[in-house]
C-alpha cells in the first residue's frame, strides 16, 4: 500500500540522516581533540625547555601566560576573509576594487 512505501522511504531517509549527521559530529569532535592534543604537546615541550633550561620561575611564568592569553585570543577571534565570501565575487568590479 502506497502507506507503507511512504513509511519506508521516510525510515530510510531518516537512516541516512542521522548517519550523515553523526559523521559530521564524530569529526568536528576529533578535529578538535587532535587539535587540543597538538597544543597540549607543544605546551608540555615547552614547559620541559624551560625547566631544563633553568629559566627563573617568573620569567618562565610571564611566558606561559603569554602563551596561554596568545591561544585563548586566537580562539575568541574569528576574522572572515574575502574568498570565504561568495557573494563578494558576484559583485561589479568597480565595487571589489573599491573593497581592496
Amino acid at each position: 500500500s502506497p502507506e507503507r512505501v511512504m513509511a519506508v522511504v521516510v525510515i530510510f531517509t531518516s537512516l541516512v540522516l542521522c548517519s550523515s549527521f553523526l559523521t559530521s559530529i564524530t569529526t568536528t569532535v576529533t578535529t578538535y581533540r587532535k587539535k587540543q592534543g597538538d597544543y597540549n604537546a607543544s605546551y608540555a615541550l615547552l614547559v620541559q625547555y624551560l625547566q631544563e633550561n633553568e629559566i627563573p620561575m617568573e620569567l618562565g611564568c610571564s611566558i606561559l601566560d603569554l602563551v596561554v592569553a596568545q591561544k585563548a585570543q586566537r580562539e575568541s577571534v574569528k576574522r572572515v576573509h574575502e574568498p570565504d565570501v561568495v557573494l563578494l565575487k558576484s559583485m561589479p568590479k568597480s565595487l571589489q576594487q573599491s573593497l581592496k
